[in-house]
């Protein structure tokens, strides 16, 4: 938490205990809670906060359950500002920490295509690579529904998102918040990784949805036919990741700006110094297909020129001078099996690590023990067939 002591904090969505346990500088939009941003006004409120200047330096995120709610219809609005003007840095318990960016994303929104849709019918959705879909729908409540609305309480509406893998999901929908939109093609689970990949923009490792449905019990409520309008979203970088030289870092996950930040990674490849000596420091051991298009390698590594386990080992593509780096690991399992190879008193390490490898071909990819204090970095062997 101490990179966070510097600058002030908001807290999304809801839990903000955090802040006044740690002592934290709080700086919360003006709608506190998530879910209490229930209509336009409310959304837009919290979203000017966030980009307008004297925003909060960081956010932490966290996931809190919807109950008979889709979670994710919440602040949809708040959500597009916070992928235009913070990154990802890394985790703590279970929050992601978020940091203000120096310069926006610029978000882009097309027409979009609009039509008509009934309760009780499926509405289908698309999706395309690299690109959200907002789907407002207004569906309007009939004389007896507004009515009951005021008297009483209002009528339920439902609404079935049925995803490509044949999954249904089904929650009370708040008229509200899908009349002003709603990201409706991608799924994104009560969960902090779905969650962490909306927000690094892995929008294609989210599960599509096929078509949405909106029916109700209590039909006198609502009018039977409504009006929707789904928009293609889409972010431009502006100045590229965060600092002058993160452009190499751009395909990395997880905590990788956080340990840079904190002085363990370095700032770019361009500061490390790319042996090209033989390999000799360490061995891939296993290199298998993950979720989508990841793949996950682990094995172990040693810097034998330096006496001593690696700091890190980072997974890039190409054979240049400056490889890009793709995903990066610290190293921390004791594997005494290979110490004893290098001699009783080496402590080697084993290493894993996960590469979002859209479009590479993982028998392309190179391996490599970081030294952090010679800033050099040494190529691993594979043992894979």
């Amino acid at each position: 938490m101490r990179i966070l002591e510097g600058g002030t904090v908001d807290v999304v969505m809801s839990e903000t205990s955090l802040v006044y346990l740690e002592g934290l500088r709080y700086r919360p939009r003006p709608v506190i809670q998530s879910y209490a941003a229930y209509d336009a006004y409310l959304d837009q409120v919290n979203a000017d906060k966030l980009q307008a200047p004297g925003a909060p330096d960081f956010i932490l995120f966290h996931v809190h359950p919807g109950g008979d709610r889709y979670w994710f219809s919440e602040e949809t609005r708040t959500r597009l500002a916070i992928l235009q003007w913070y990154d990802d840095i890394g985790r703590f318990e279970n929050f992601l920490v978020l940091k203000r960016r120096a310069r926006s994303r610029t978000l882009l929104r097309s027409e979009g295509t609009s039509g008509q849709g009934r309760l009780g019918r499926p509405l289908g959705v698309s999706s395309e690579p690299y690109t959200l879909t907002v789907g407002s729908f207004a569906v309007r409540y009939s004389l007896l529904g507004q009515l009951a609305r005021i008297l009483l309480q209002p009528p339920r509406l439902d609404v079935t998102l049925r995803l490509r893998d044949g999954a249904s999901l089904r929650y009370r929908a708040t008229v509200p918040l899908f009349r002003d939109g709603v990201v409706i093609d991608r799924f994104v689970a009560e969960e902090l990784g779905p969650a962490r990949a909306f927000l690094d923009g892995a929008w294609d490792m989210l599960p599509p949805v096929q078509d949405v449905t909106f029916d109700t019990s209590q039909g006198w409520g609502f009018r039977d036919r409504f009006d929707y309008l789904l928009q293609r979203v889409h972010l431009t970088p502006e100045g590229g990741s965060p600092g002058a030289a993160d452009g190499d870092w751009a395909s990395v996950e997880g905590d990788t700006l956080l340990l840079r930040l904190g002085g363990a990674l370095p700032q770019s490849s361009r500061d490390v110094e790319w042996s090209s000596d033989a390999c000799g420091d360490g061995v891939i051991e296993r290199v298998t297909p993950a979720a989508g298009t990841k793949i996950e390698a682990s094995g172990w590594a040693f810097v034998v020129s330096a006496g001593k386990p690696a700091d890190a080992v980072f997974a890039t593509t190409g054979a240049a001078l400056q490889p890009g780096i793709l995903a990066t690991a610290l190293v921390g399992s004791s594997r005494p099996d290979v110490a004893q190879v290098h001699g009783q008193n080496a402590r080697t390490t084993g290493w894993h690590l996960t590469v979002a490898a859209r479009g590479i071909d993982p028998r392309k990819l190179r391996f490599w023990a970081f030294d952090m204090e010679a800033r050099r970095a040494y190529p691993l062997c594979s043992a894979v067939p």
